[in-house]
């Protein structure tokens, strides 16, 4: 959305790709493979961030804010690439604790009780949320 329709039109006419179909996100296909990852790779933070994203890209609040909280506990090294999804830049801290926040009311009260939730909840930035799992 923020390419410049000049840009696109060069692109796709570099690529022999029309501009919609060069530029149009597969969420469907993205999940499937975030899915697939998640299966075997439960410690990585990515394939949670996307599945979370594509749950809410779809209006299922309760299922994005279960793939956050798995994504929470994963490596955030991993979620590098999801650094810039953030709707204000930069962002506050990892992308699943941001959407967590934004979702706060939909997480069922049960996952409040959870220490590392609460604390992932109150942080300020990433730092913030660093230093109180450290503690």
């Amino acid at each position: 959305n923020l390419v410049p329709e000049k840009t696109k039109r060069k692109l796709a006419k570099t690529v022999d790709v029309p501009a919609d179909k060069l530029l149009q996100q597969d969420w469907h296909g993205g999940a499937r493979e975030a899915l697939a990852v998640a299966k075997t790779r439960s410690d990585l933070t990515w394939p949670f961030a996307v599945l979370g994203w594509a749950a809410e890209r779809q209006g299922d609040r309760a299922t994005a804010v279960k793939h956050y909280i798995t994504g929470l506990t994963a490596l955030d090294t991993t979620s590098d690439f999801t650094e810039n999804w953030g709707r204000t830049f930069p962002q506050r801290t990892k992308f699943v604790v941001d959407r967590l926040k934004e979702l706060h009311d939909a997480i069922p009260p049960h996952g409040l009780e959870d220490d590392l939730l609460k604390t992932a909840l109150e942080s300020s930035n990433s730092a913030d949320f660093f230093q109180r799992v450290r503690k």
